[in-house]
């Protein structure tokens, strides 16, 4: 008879790794989530008996079938479920290892599911109300998850929405509306208002005006700013790049009504990297020369109608430039 409890750590890790056979290339829907790594990871409380891993895994897998996830992952899933309760008739428990699961073990698979998905794993146990969140706000800032691939169907209000509901929000570093309709002033202040640690906060071609980017004063950790063709903002817009200090990525593409020296506020960012400006007409001829404020760029792409013709001059101290694109556009 096999004794689970018996078995070391890499014993019971090659054992699953054999279970884990018929499943298609050992993995669960977009990640490796319950490949032996996991367990490996999660197995160093060595007072959990291990066949308490296999029996809290089984009833997490049974109550997510239950609630009815997608064909693929459900087939997968009772793969698995069948293989753990052969081995779990073996040996079987009577006491609730729901509550004695290392909360790494739910994060880690979580992880590797979309958010919408992990609703009806986190119905298996109250306990993990806690460890699911934050498992969804991971996966999407790991992921680098654009916001409408995650949540198709959702408008941009509803997405927001869910971040601000989400107990982890506050660990959001990630923010993709590319793509995403009805992105507004609203949005952009209850996303900042519960989302205060991003870091890369993608919003182009979204409906935000006049002075929107004040609230960027709530992410002061920002290093990544895509605002292309955020069109409605004021002609100052750019003086809120004062809260952001440490941005490392701008683009300002198509943004009309920026005022001829708005690229003098560039000095509040010095750590700046990368510069994409498309189209913006109203700057002055020597835009350039406040360049000087962003001594550390690397990749510079201007496209505008009146630039000076001697326009690289201002390109001279930009000691460490690896790209740069300047053309006049007609």
């Amino acid at each position: 008879m096999l004794d689970l409890n018996r078995l070391d750590k890499k014993e019971f890790e090659f054992a699953f790794m054999k279970l884990s056979e018929n499943i298609e290339k050992g993995k669960l829907l977009k990640g490796n989530a319950l490949q032996s790594d996991i367990f490996s990871k999660a197995l160093d409380r060595k007072e959990i008996p291990l066949i308490e891993v296999l029996e809290n895994l089984r009833a997490i897998l049974l109550k997510a079938c239950q609630e009815g996830l997608n064909e693929k992952l459900k087939e997968q899933i009772n793969t698995i479920r069948n293989l753990c309760e052969k081995i779990i008739t073996i040996h079987p428990i009577k006491t609730d290892v729901v509550q004695r699961m290392p909360p790494k073990i739910p994060e880690l698979i979580c992880t590797y599911l979309w958010p919408v998905e992990t609703k009806a794993v986190r119905l298996a146990s109250t306990l993990w109300n806690s460890v699911v969140p934050r498992a969804q706000i991971r996966a999407i800032n790991e992921g680098k998850l654009s916001l409408k691939t995650v949540f198709p169907g959702m408008s941009a209000h509803a997405i927001v929405g869910w971040l601000a509901a989400n107990e982890a929000r506050k660990f959001l570093e990630f923010a993709d509306f590319d793509q995403l309709q009805g992105f507004d002033n609203d949005c952009l202040n209850k996303l900042t208002q519960n989302c205060p640690n991003l870091k890369q906060l993608t919003i182009n071609n979204s409906e935000i005006s006049g002075d929107a980017l004040k609230y960027l004063q709530r992410t002061p950790d920002l290093q990544s700013l895509d605002i292309y063709g955020c069109w409605r903002l004021e002609g100052d817009a750019l003086k809120h790049l004062l809260h952001t200090p440490h941005l490392q990525m701008l683009d300002v593409g198509l943004i009309d009504w920026l005022e001829e020296d708005a690229l003098k506020h560039l000095k509040y960012i010095p750590d700046l990297k990368i510069l994409n400006m498309y189209g913006l007409d109203l700057l002055e001829e020597d835009a350039l020369k406040h360049l000087k404020h962003t001594p550390h760029l690397k990749y510079l792409e201007v496209y505008q109608n009146n630039l000076e013709e001697d326009a690289s001059q201002h390109l001279q101290h930009l000691a460490h430039l690896q790209s740069r694109k300047i053309e006049k556009i007609e």
